[in-house]
């Protein structure tokens, strides 16, 4: 069972004299919830993955199928496709 270090409220100060409060119990480790940024991943036609200069790598959700294309053709795809970044 998961127990948090601290407690909302819990003032903490530092040697400085600096004080904290918590206002906010962190996730349990290893819990992941989705996002709706992980949502909108799965709704495009198409991530960008991977850039470098004016080469991109991107992956088609319907089929996972990747490229390696140039910027030219990013532009053409935006154009016709939906698209996020996933980086």
């Amino acid at each position: 069972m998961y127990q948090p270090k601290f407690k909302v409220g819990q003032v903490l100060s530092n040697s400085n004299g600096v004080k904290v409060t918590c206002t906010k119990v962190a996730e349990e480790p290893g819990v992941y919830k989705p996002t709706s940024l992980d949502e909108l991943k799965k709704t495009v036609d198409f991530r960008i993955t991977y850039c470098y200069g004016s080469k991109f790598n991107i992956e088609w959700n319907a089929t996972g199928k990747t490229e390696f294309i140039n910027t030219r053709r990013l532009n053409q795809l935006k154009k016709l496709h939906t698209w996020t970044t996933d980086f």
